[in-house]
């Protein structure tokens, strides 16, 4: 099974150590985690390590048996795809032509085959943005940008997909839209999804598993009600969460200082 696992992950930058040792437990296809914790907790950086994007000091990434670290950045790109917070393009490219070229790998000269202008289309289906494709990105909002990068990460099919704050600069519809697909995503493709959020919440409803950082460490991994509810991340947070329910028995979270 392509389940993907890390073992002491660290990274420095300049003679500052961000992630300290960092082991994940194996990640099963078909599966959401949530990435969890505070501002400056570790949860970007991680990511970006998953992804290649910056050199580990110390560690190493698998996915099944085969070791990703040490792979060329557009090697180790066929098997995560990384969908950043903040997206931008600088290039004045439509909605479906950003897609298309996340699609080709960002090679603006490669032609796009049938399949490639197909794939790009049903992302942005997927996403719930087929009516923006003929929109320039730079016109866009920053939530609408948001979505069209999640659709450049799906046009462009890998094992593992790495979502950095993808509900930051939605409105509430928009968040649980877009989370809905992720969900559907992790399901139909037997997709690895890692998901860094803020409204636990979110993670409650949406997670299977749960993965909570603290100054650059994991300081409990297990089922989001659990690690939500537990001690630990009433310290990180430094709040007294407590455990509520809606009128429909959904489980929720209160906080309160």
């Amino acid at each position: 099974m392509t389940h993907l696992h890390a073992h002491g992950m660290t990274v420095r930058y300049g003679g500052t150590t961000v992630l300290h040792n960092v082991t994940l437990p194996a990640l099963q296809p078909g599966s959401v985690t949530a990435l969890i914790g505070p501002n400056a907790a570790g949860k970007s950086t991680l990511l970006r390590a998953l992804a290649g994007l910056g050199p580990l000091a110390a560690g190493e990434v698998w996915l099944a048996d085969t070791r990703l670290d040490g792979m060329r950045r557009r090697d180790w790109a066929r098997h995560v795809r990384y969908v950043p917070q903040l997206f931008g393009h600088s290039a004045a490219l439509t909605v479906l032509d950003a897609v298309l070229v996340a699609r080709l790998a960002g090679d603006l000269h490669v032609r796009a085959a049938a399949q490639d202008r197909t794939a790009a289309a049903e992302a942005l289906v997927e996403v719930g943005i087929a009516h923006l494709a003929e929109r320039p990105v730079t016109d866009l909002s920053g939530g609408q940008q948001q979505l069209v990068a999640l659709a450049m990460g799906l046009a462009r099919p890998a094992p593992v997909l790495l979502l950095d704050e993808p509900t930051s600069a939605l409105d509430l519809r928009r968040q649980l839209e877009l989370l809905n697909v992720a969900r559907r995503v992790a399901r139909d493709r037997n997709v690895i999804l890692i998901a860094a959020l803020h409204d636990l919440n979110l993670a409650i409803r949406h997670a299977d598993s749960c993965i909570l950082m603290y100054d650059g460490r994991i300081c409990a991994t297990g089922t989001p009600e659990d690690v939500i509810l537990s001690a630990h991340s009433e310290g990180v947070y430094g709040v007294r969460l407590n455990k509520a329910e809606t009128a429909a028995g959904r489980l929720l979270v209160e906080a309160e200082l």
